[in-house]
């Protein structure tokens, strides 16, 4: 008796001897996939598998049917995001296969249906387009599993977003302007995506006036040529001025007033999106020249012996700019301030010679007297 038991702990040696070197622990070391059975994955899926409390991983590999799609080495993530090759439109078995750094190997499997196609979907508008305000975005896609659409900025923000038929958002552009790139979110059910990148030119400012000319309140004396230096970001459209039609490069026009007084310039400037800046600009049309009354001078014909005082009144609706002693025929004082008085010296001139004086308006229009005759 003693030695058959002494052979059968002998045999027990020897076949505890003969087991695997590594023997898969008693709790799994891949508790779950991360998926559940019959969800639809796409090409680039992130999955976050749960493995045994406290396992040490050496290496992870996901796996559809025998095909290892990923490995994953120590320090191996918690989430695993990989790519995906084949497998299009099939139920595949999905597995994790996980190793801890004693050996040991446990895995996970859960049936899952393979989607690898995105989804192709045409966007209105085309990049580049020329929008603003509340601007509506289309989303066309060729097929039928689009799941989500959205417009985020470069920095992830949700500009717009909708989960459903018939993909159309509202974005609104308003705090924006210029050149705009955003992201287009595109994404089916199997979280495939055809995302793009795409830039907008957004205007949401009406035209732009640098300079309008002339000056306010400008004096002219019939007429007088007006111009207007604008831009936008979207491109002057329509440009028109009242009682006219401007030219091209640049935008000018001749005014043509036909009563005295104020006469406002209207120009109106609208961008491709219609948006509409009107400028305005008033100028004094003054056509009639100054009045001008000689009050003390010697009488004409006179015969001077010494030097002598000329005087002078000279009025205007919109002002005087100066009055001009001329002899011959050529200026040879100027005063501008009222109570006009000039200092004839006879010695200075010829034997016989002519007076007059001369007056100019604000506007530039001009009155000359009558001429007075001298000898000495």
């Amino acid at each position: 008796m003693k030695l058959l038991s002494a052979l059968a702990a002998a045999t027990a040696a020897l076949l505890l001897s003969a087991s695997p070197a590594h023997a898969v622990p008693a709790d799994p070391l891949v508790v779950g996939t991360g998926l559940t059975a019959g969800q639809l994955v796409g090409n680039h899926p992130t999955i976050h598998p749960v493995y045994a409390d406290g396992a040490e991983l050496a290496k992870v590999e996901v796996i559809y049917e025998t095909t290892v799609m990923a490995t994953f080495t120590a320090p191996v993530p918690e989430a695993l995001t990989f790519w995906v090759n084949g497998f299009h439109d099939r139920n595949v078995t999905f597995t994790v296969r996980a190793y801890d750094v004693d050996g040991n190997v446990g895995e996970a499997s859960t049936p899952i249906r393979v989607d690898l196609r995105a989804p192709s979907t045409i966007v209105y508008p085309a990049a580049m387009t020329n929008i603003g305000g509340i601007t509506t975005v289309e989303f066309r896609p060729r097929d039928d599993d689009l799941a989500r659409v959205e417009i985020q900025d470069m920095a992830g923000n949700t500009l717009a977003k909708t989960t459903q038929a018939p993909w159309v958002l509202s974005w609104d552009t308003r705090p924006l302007h210029g050149i705009t790139q955003v992201q287009l979110i595109i994404r089916d059910h199997a979280d495939n995506n055809w995302d793009q990148t795409r830039k907008f030119l957004i205007d949401n400012a009406p035209p732009f006036v640098n300079l309008l000319l002339p000056a306010d309140q400008t004096l002219i004396r019939g007429s007088t040529v007006t111009r207007i230096f604008a831009s936008d970001e979207s491109g002057l459209f329509n440009i028109s001025v009242k009682d006219g039609t401007p030219t091209d490069s640049p935008l000018s026009w001749i005014v043509n007033p036909t009563e005295q007084g104020p006469y406002t310039i209207v120009w109106s400037l609208s961008d491709r999106r219609g948006l509409t800046t009107v400028a305005e600009r008033v100028v004094i049309n003054d056509t009639v020249a100054a009045d001008l009354q000689i009050t003390a001078a010697p009488e004409d014909g006179s015969t001077l012996t010494g030097p002598v005082q000329i005087t002078a009144d000279a009025s205007d609706l919109n002002g005087i700019d100066r009055v001009e002693l001329l002899v011959d025929g050529a200026v040879v004082a100027t005063d501008t301030e009222a109570g006009y008085d000039f200092t004839v010296t006879p010695e200075e001139f010829g034997t016989t010679f002519t007076v007059q004086l001369r007056a100019h308006d604000r506007a530039g229009n001009v009155t000359t007297g009558a001429e007075l005759t001298y000898h000495r």
